[in-house]
């Protein structure tokens, strides 16, 4: 974490991110390292996780996991689509954000218990 003079940053950090050449992955690494006090930033993060680069995604899931508590609900979507993505960085992410901030809804289940069964076995251990 970097602390909570970071707190006087995001209102830039979620304006940056509203620019089309902005580095959002970047973006989205430094906004993990912030944690909860990013918490302003979570609908960017949640528009972030239907990015086109899976790094880009794979980053905004590792920030909404790291923020934390109720009102990343809205990410639920987005995270559980994750599971099913190309790349296994990304579907690993989406069960880790899912599941270690106790996002993790009853509609899910099935999701994640098909990720018990990935080819990629941090996948698997990621569901578990």
């Amino acid at each position: 974490m970097i602390g909570s003079a970071a707190k006087s940053v995001i209102p830039r950090v979620i304006l940056a991110m509203e620019r089309p050449t902005t580095p959002k992955t970047d973006l989205a690494v430094l906004l993990a390292q912030m944690g909860k006090d990013a918490r302003a930033a979570i609908p960017q993060l949640v528009t972030l996780l239907d990015d086109s680069n899976a790094m880009t995604r794979q980053r905004a899931a590792e920030a909404i996991s790291r923020i934390g508590g109720p009102e990343l609900r809205p990410a639920v979507p987005g995270l559980t689509r994750m599971l099913t993505a190309e790349q296994a960085y990304v579907r690993e992410m989406g069960a880790r954000a899912l599941g270690t901030r106790g996002l993790a809804a009853k509609r899910i289940v099935p999701a994640l218990i098909e990720r018990l069964q990935d080819e990629d076995e941090q996948v698997r251990a990621a569901t578990a």
